[in-house]
């Protein structure tokens, strides 16, 4: 790239994940941070990248420093430092940052699905079962719901990751 600004490499890191590049997106995310150490979106683009490189605990930092370089709330934030809390099993604090990213943006549904499963591994099955119907009436055709259990929901280096979500989604009773 010729002059690439921090957004440019934020976009990269995207494609790297979806490309399950992970070391690519790392190296893409690192390049933002390094072009602008107080954009929060490119502390987001490491912990998201991290994440997905199944380096949670190194994630909830950079998620961490976003929030705090953010005077507003981003649900993406939320909802990325709530993913590498699930992927840790640190279940309360996902269900915290889950609940808060949701509150600021209900049209997330992936925040959601997060919710069914992480309340679900609590133990929570109503409050699971509630956030199902929410996505129901959102996605009235959503009975079938082979597409969570794909790798194409959610990309993550770690095949535990997703072992993980989809144990959840399954103890809510939603269907393979």
């Amino acid at each position: 790239m010729k002059g690439p600004t921090p957004l440019a490499h934020e976009v990269a890191t995207q494609l790297h994940i979806r490309l399950a590049d992970y070391d690519g997106a790392v190296a893409e995310a690192n390049k933002a941070v390094d072009l602008d150490p107080n954009d929060p979106d490119s502390h987001f683009a490491m912990g998201y990248a991290l994440s997905s490189a199944g380096r949670h605990r190194e994630a909830v930092d950079f998620f961490k420093r976003a929030m705090r370089l953010d005077p507003y709330f981003q649900d993406n934030i939320g909802h990325g430092l709530g993913m590498a809390y699930f992927f840790m099993l640190q279940l309360e604090n996902a269900v915290n940052m889950f609940e808060r990213a949701y509150k600021s943006n209900p049209e997330r549904m992936l925040t959601l699905w997060f919710l069914v499963a992480t309340y679900a591994h609590l133990g929570r099955i109503g409050e699971a079962e509630d956030a199902l119907a929410k996505i129901r009436e959102y996605w009235p055709r959503s009975s079938n719901m082979r597409l969570i259990y794909t790798s194409d929901f959610i990309r993550s280096k770690d095949p535990a990751d997703l072992k993980l979500l989809a144990d959840g989604l399954r103890k809510a009773g939603i269907p393979e």
